[in-house]
């Protein structure tokens, strides 16, 4: 009655709180385990799911401030990663999640393991692809699995910024490959897309 209660003076529609969303999902949850044959059940998951992914997307927009604040430092990147473990921990499937944190972590691997999780759960997102890619060269890796994410990337990259960031760091790839024709196309293409002088610099320091 008091979870019904609760309900009926809360519209889901309208919760925008991050106290009010975990206290609807506790609710949703309790409704589903004491009314578990009742027609309502498979909405009540639906609810649940589409808020636990709210809340964990709201986690993300918090760790990203914190991690970009003026202040920096160790205990800000603690509190950032420590926050994106609590969106990954209310909502698993949240690949944006994993993408920042594999941004943020300090080791190698753990960077690795988290682009391949945020790939696995979106693969038509060409961030994931790039993210990876671009640690694998600048590790020096695995140059020929590098080139194949940033294919990918460039494949997948559907907005004019996308393709800039993954022609950019195939690029970087192809050169350190000593491909420097591919390169240029790709730094041309970069050029096309944006004039950041930083493009003809490179390119530049390929032609000599």
């Amino acid at each position: 009655k008091q979870i019904r209660q609760w309900f009926a003076q809360h519209k889901i529609a309208a919760i925008k709180t991050s106290s009010d969303r975990l206290t609807a999902i506790l609710n949703l949850q309790r409704m589903t385990e004491l009314n578990p044959r009742s027609s309502d059940v498979e909405k009540w998951r639906k609810q649940i799911k589409a808020l636990k992914l709210k809340e964990s997307q709201s986690l993300v927009a918090r760790a990203k401030e914190v991690h970009q604040s003026p202040q920096g430092g160790a205990a800000m990147l603690r509190n950032a990663l420590s926050l994106l473990a609590e969106a990954i921990r209310i909502c698993p499937d949240n690949a944006a999640a994993y993408r920042l944190r594999g941004r943020m972590q300090p080791r190698t691997k753990e960077a690795l393991e988290d682009f391949s999780k945020a790939i696995k759960l979106d693969k038509q997102d060409s961030s994931g692809w790039r993210l990876r890619g671009e640690l694998l060269v600048k590790q020096r890796l695995n140059l020929e699995k590098a080139l194949h994410d940033l294919n990918t990337a460039v494949a997948l990259a559907s907005s004019p910024r996308d393709q800039e960031r993954a022609r950019a760091a195939r690029a970087q790839a192809h050169f350190v490959q000593q491909n420097y024709d591919a390169a240029i196309d790709d730094l041309t293409t970069c050029i096309r897309l944006t004039d950041h002088a930083k493009y003809f610099e490179h390119r530049g320091d390929i032609y000599q």
